[in-house]
């Protein structure tokens, strides 16, 4: 994976909305987190991703050093954790140009890598 893609950076600081909009629409139903939680949930997700483009990988380890803790803590299971991070994966996948597709998909595996382990490091 590259260290940065800015020109994904511009395409999310340019269609943020029209792409947190599909990630809403395609969360999980049967997972009853409130709409509000949710759209936090991924416009920080959003947030990371825009800023490592950017070459700033620093609010990515930060990030999941709070949230995940702060999940893991209230009770929500990982696989629904996953569950969600692969839905926004494969949104924001279909929601770009296909010419920086590899940088997500590398920089979401690398996310998921990373989002487990401090997962097991919360317990």
């Amino acid at each position: 994976m590259e260290v940065d893609c800015p020109g994904l950076a511009a395409v999310i600081g340019a269609e943020r909305e029209r792409i947190v909009t599909a990630m809403l629409e395609l969360r999980d139903p049967a997972v009853a987190t409130p709409i509000a939680e949710s759209r936090q949930f991924i416009v920080g997700f959003l947030h990371v991703v825009e800023l490592a483009a950017s070459g700033d990988t620093a609010p990515r380890d930060e990030y999941l050093g709070i949230v995940i803790p702060g999940v893991r803590a209230s009770g929500f299971p990982l696989d629904a954790t996953l569950d969600s991070m692969i839905r926004v994966s494969m949104v924001l996948a279909a929601e770009i140009p296909p010419a920086y597709l590899a940088w997500v998909v590398g920089f979401c595996g690398d996310y998921v890598r990373r989002l487990i382990h401090a997962w097991e490091q919360s317990s």
